[in-house]
């Protein structure tokens, strides 16, 4: 298969669920609803991180969309997560968003993301949605934005919220 909408594991392995990901050559789309990960039963902060130590081993993932983590509820950090997303070397397309009933959404959590996302060699669109961009962030989101080695074609900002950093982010898209 080239596309998979991850659910929950029936034997509830996430760890496995995710190596199977990861070893996997002819996948090339991933969606990830975080609230799949509702249910656990065991430490959600453990399974999240195994199944996103799994995915990170990836090599044919060119899309990968994550959306609704609420990562207060999994105890588990954007970081972690994010650290798996800059571990994938085909990537081309990102997006990562929450509904509107999403708790927990900070500008550390964004920030971590498109930091991962400046190490992907080949990203070309990068898409958030209904996410915080305060001043670090912003100025993470520039950096890529000006990064001369950058195959960023689209950046799209959807329904998005912006603290004082909104105008590092106008001065890099004017600059670019």
């Amino acid at each position: 298969f080239d596309e998979l909408l991850v659910e929950a594991p029936h034997d509830g392995n996430w760890e496995s669920y995710g190596h199977s990901i990861g070893k996997n050559t002819h996948l090339d789309y991933l969606s990830v609803n975080g609230m799949c990960f509702d249910d656990m039963i065991s430490s959600p902060r453990a399974d999240v991180e195994a199944f996103f130590g799994g995915v990170a081993l990836n090599v044919s993932i060119q899309e990968l969309r994550l959306y609704n983590f609420d990562f207060e509820t999994f105890g588990v950090t954007a970081f972690s997560i994010a650290s798996a997303v800059s571990k994938l070397t085909s990537l081309e397309e990102f997006s990562f968003g929450f509904d509107e009933m999403a708790g927990n959404r900070d500008d550390e959590m964004s920030r971590f993301m498109i930091q991962a996302l400046a190490r992907s060699p080949r990203l070309k669109k990068a898409e958030f949605f209904q996410n915080k961009f305060g001043l670090s962030c912003c100025t993470e989101l520039a950096s890529l934005l000006q990064n001369p080695n950058s195959l960023l074609e689209t950046l799209a900002l959807h329904d998005c919220t912006y603290g004082a950093g909104l105008a590092i982010l106008s001065h890099a898209l004017s600059e670019n």
